[in-house]
């Protein structure tokens, strides 16, 4: 009978232990709660041991979490629902199995540059088996220090090893023993070495010659950012002769201030064969404000709407910005900026403009406001309606007509359907396109509902 603990049992005493059993996984828990906690029983006692055993017959993979109560003494207040997740594995399906062997990582037949690789393997059903890598003894992921199962959140059971590698070809071979009986199971695999290059890396940040702008007197905070090709050994990475931290993915930060001028970075990697350098050259400089709009949007330039959302961002957050002559506070945080704008009839002409002491940045927006001037259909709930509109247009819109389509300036009210069917050209030469359209209203607060159509364009 095998026994996984999840903690050392050396603090487990077993006149206060609970056993429980778990028949939906053929196994049972040993559990001690820590000095904080009670049993389910109420009895208080010491450290949090954890413990698991199967029934006959084995148990299945995966991970079963167990509720544990609280109960303070010294009539302090009772905490529930403290969890505790046990992470199990099958002993053996049957005791004449064999184990099957699964070669995780690396690929079989793979190429590598590092010396040493990490060799992964599972056996699915056996996951206890005595794997052996090349007659060294893999360790079991899910097995800690002194034997005991470890709790891992996101439970894996394989079997690893570092497996040193020579130049070339590198056969390797792995065993798995039987659990419960004398079968032994075999399977040979190839990793290839290559020789190593040197390290490869792009950067990301700063771009070559661009240019940092700063607004007052001091240093400007630049970020160099870039990616290693992990799948090259890379022993550090250096910018101008600071190490960085590499991140497993590849990537690497390093932020320094740089005053006024022109500056230039070194990136260094280094591995057993070589380094690669790549020089950045960027400068900072006093300049004026940068504007950012993100609102309105093309889609919004044209609109029924009797006002507009102006909402963005300048980088200079001290600037002064106004809008069509009228300041608009900046946020000092954030540099955002905001104000609902009334349209007039037809084009409006809006001017935003943010200035410092270096100078000024301008955006011009031209926003149409159509407001109809007539009613074409009246159209009640329930009751569809079909009216034709005659539309006179350029021949070159007329050249183009089979590839019309219809838009909306302004969404649809929840409720009303618009379609538009070509019907005939008129005039000679054809100036006018003759449309049907087809309107039908449900599920709406009124009784009656007036929509202009005069909000459709067409291209």
């Amino acid at each position: 009978m095998k026994l996984l603990h999840l903690m050392n049992l050396n603090m487990f005493s077993l006149e206060i232990r609970v056993e429980r059993n778990h028949s939906e996984i053929n196994m049972k828990s040993l559990v001690q709660m820590d000095s904080n906690q009670s049993n389910i029983d109420g009895i208080y006692i010491g450290k949090v041991i954890v413990g698991l055993k199967t029934n006959e017959g084995g148990a299945t993979t995966g991970k079963k979490r167990v509720n544990h109560y609280v109960n303070l003494p010294d009539n302090r207040s009772p905490i529930t629902n403290s969890r505790n997740y046990l992470s199990y594995v099958d002993v053996l399906g049957t005791s004449d199995s064999v184990p099957d062997i699964t070669l995780k990582e690396p690929m079989d037949g793979g190429e590598t540059y590092f010396s040493v690789v990490r060799v992964k393997v599972d056996t699915n059903n056996d996951k206890l088996a005595d794997v052996y890598i090349n007659g060294l003894p893999a360790k079991k992921y899910f097995i800690g220090e002194g034997g005991y199962v470890s709790v891992i959140s996101d439970f894996d059971s394989y079997h690893y090893l570092d497996l040193p590698l020579e130049l070339g070809d590198n056969e390797v071979k792995i065993t798995a023993h039987s659990t419960l009986n004398d079968n032994v199971s075999e399977k040979t695999v190839v990793f290839k070495r290559k020789a190593m290059p040197k390290p490869a890396f792009e950067i990301g940040t700063p771009r070559q010659n661009e240019l940092f702008k700063v607004f007052n007197e001091g240093a400007k905070p630049v970020t160099i950012d870039g990616i290693i090709d992990v799948s090259i050994p890379v022993n550090k990475v250096l910018v101008d002769g600071v190490e960085v931290t590499l991140r497993k993915d590849g990537n690497f930060l390093y932020t320094s201030e740089y005053r006024v001028g022109d500056h230039q970075i070194v990136v260094e990697a280094i591995n057993d064969a070589g380094s690669t350098q790549k020089v950045v050259n960027f400068s900072v400089a006093f300049g004026s404000p940068t504007l950012k709009l993100d609102s309105p949007n093309e889609a919004e330039l044209n609109t029924m709407s009797e006002k507009i959302l102006i909402h963005g961002s300048v980088d200079d957050k001290n600037a002064q910005l106004t809008i069509n002559g009228t300041p608009i506070s900046v946020d000092s945080q954030v540099g955002d900026f905001e104000l609902e704008y009334y349209l007039n009839q037809g084009e409006n002409m809006i001017q935003i403009v943010a200035t410092n002491k270096f100078g000024e940045s301008k955006k011009l927006l031209v926003v149409n406001r159509v407001v109809a001037d007539e009613s074409h259909l009246e159209v009640r709930i329930d009751d569809p309606a079909q009216k034709e509109w005659q539309l006179k247009t350029t021949s070159d819109v007329i050249s183009q007509l089979n590839r019309y389509r219809t838009s909306f300036m302004d969404p649809l009210p929840h409720g009303i359907q618009v379609n538009f069917t070509y019907k005939k050209l008129l005039g000679s030469p054809a100036d006018t396109i003759v449309f049907d359209y087809h309107v039908y209203v449900n599920a709406i607060d009124t009784s009656r509902y007036v929509y202009n159509t005069r909000s459709n364009r067409f291209a």
